[in-house]
């Protein structure tokens, strides 16, 4: 069955590898740091399933050269059709898959790792980091919010940390996320050829956990300030809204706590409000229903409320003049009912309906 799949797919971008016992799916878009084109989703949520059931003993994910896992979708591209839904239906759908794959799965997080990455890595049984992990949830910056299921896994993080990811953008090394569990095992990138040359050879689970163990060492934190820093990222994050969180980095004042505050003077105050929001309620929610959430919000800003989102990627991306001019300016002039309208329902036909619940997709 499996060389039926692999003679059927064909994609410049997903490439699949038979390697012994292993399928091996490489996102290949290396000079553009394995960002997504809105075609990509799909055809790796079709990968999947039907990787799911072929005669392959595992599944292994990973980014081409030595840059990035993946760094979300293009955002260039997006803004050419920022109304496609399908991209973010097939990551959702891709994610749930993942959360029960039938077959050991291994997600290699070797580089920049950020956005819509996590759809193919955070519910994976396996999430390898090594020293060259950079993790990061940026859309506030680009006037957006935490997508790709971490309104389910960042308001799970200890110390609040999930917190301080989505607002305030903050990048966090291979050492943090296996501390925090965002990654399952460590390697080092000079161990990861010969891991990878004894993975393809398992046969089973058992195997791949096996070796996945013999191959990972314990992190040494070299270029990150998180430890020293958690009891204030605790402290001054855990605020009842943003602004409370804004007062409580005042009231600590240390240098981190001002250059804290630089930071999110940054970001979208409209953004802003959106994450801390969705991450409280996600807190109490299932996967599928953040990802259902999710969906919500998307539609809603892409249809009716996408200036900060445009504004936000031509001031980041396309031309970089760094000066993006949100809407509202400040974090105060954002009422509750503001909010609230972004998070409204949406026409029944743009709500995301699983394959694994309704029995054929569809959004």
């Amino acid at each position: 069955m499996f060389s039926r799949i692999l003679n059927a797919f064909q994609s410049k971008h997903v490439q699949l590898k038979e390697i012994k016992n292993a399928a091996i799916i490489t996102i290949n878009r290396p000079e553009k740091m394995n960002t997504f084109t809105l075609e990509m989703p799909k055809q790796l949520y079709e990968l999947l399933k039907d990787l799911e059931t072929s005669d392959k003993k595992h599944v292994v994910i990973q980014g081409a050269g030595e840059r990035a896992f993946c760094a979300g979708i293009d955002l260039r591209e997006l803004m050419k059709n920022p109304n496609d839904s399908e991209a973010g239906f097939y990551s959702s759908n891709s994610m749930d898959l993942i959360s029960q794959y039938k077959k050991p799965y291994t997600a290699i997080l070797d580089g920049i790792t950020m956005g819509g990455a996590c759809f193919y890595s955070m519910t994976s049984k396996y999430r390898i980091a090594t020293e060259r992990t950079v993790f990061a949830m940026p859309e506030t910056e680009i006037g957006f919010f935490t997508n790709a299921g971490a309104s389910f896994f960042l308001p799970r993080l200890k110390y609040n940390l999930g917190y301080y990811v989505a607002l305030a953008g903050a990048r966090l090394y291979g050492y943090d996320i296996k501390k925090f569990g965002l990654a399952s095992h460590y390697i080092e990138s000079k161990r990861m050829e010969d891991f990878m040359k004894a993975l393809v050879k398992c046969k089973d689970d058992y195997e791949v956990g096996r070796t996945i163990a013999n191959y990972s060492s314990v992190p040494v934190c070299t270029d990150s300030e998180l430890d020293e820093i958690l009891p204030r990222i605790d402290k001054c994050f855990d605020g009842d809204s943003v602004e409370e969180i804004y007062d409580n980095l005042g009231l600590d004042g240390s240098e981190w706590a001002m250059q804290t505050i630089r930071v999110l003077n940054r970001m979208s105050p409209m953004s802003m409000k959106i994450c801390h929001r969705l991450l409280n309620m996600g807190s109490k929610l299932s996967l599928k229903e953040c990802l259902k959430l999710e969906t919500l919000l998307s539609y809603n800003i892409m249809t009716h409320y996408s200036q900060d989102f445009k504004e936000g990627v031509r001031a980041l991306i396309i031309e970089k003049d760094l000066k993006p001019k949100w809407n509202p300016k400040i974090l105060h002039d954002i009422k509750d009912e503001d909010v609230d309208k972004i998070f409204a329902s949406i026409p029944v036909e743009f709500e995301l309906k699983f394959e694994s619940d309704n029995g054929k997709s569809k959004l």
